[in-house]
């Protein structure tokens, strides 16, 4: 896998069970507002969900980024405390340190529109 663009790790290894005690967890708040945001952009793109080729492509590149956690039951990513599973599946999302884009052009709302998302 090359440089991380997040955190310019060289080497970057996943976070599994073992070293999850060595990352940062985000604030609970911060999570939520994140799935707001996530929700609104989701539901202005008229739920639209991506094709099981392109969920593949982006779980492939989850599971090889050393944001993601896997606490064995699920999968998050460390960045944005997403669930990898959720996010990946809706067209609306992006990874938040962009080793993925949107699937198509939303809808709705654009990144810039995130602004209108009301603040925990």
């Amino acid at each position: 896998m090359g440089k991380c663009p997040s955190c310019n790790d060289q080497n970057p290894k996943k976070n599994t069970e073992k070293n999850i005690q060595n990352t940062k967890e985000l604030p609970m708040s911060e999570k939520v507002r994140n799935l707001t945001k996530s929700l609104v952009r989701h539901a202005s793109n008229g739920f639209d969900n991506t094709s099981v080729e392109v969920r593949e492509e982006r779980r492939n590149i989850c599971l090889g980024c050393p944001h993601m956690i896997d606490s064995g039951l699920l999968i998050a990513c460390q960045q944005c405390g997403c669930f990898i599973d959720t996010k990946i599946a809706w067209s609306s999302e992006q990874c938040p340190i962009g080793l993925w884009g949107k699937d198509v052009p939303t809808k709705g709302l654009t990144d810039n529109d995130d602004e209108n998302v009301p603040e925990s």
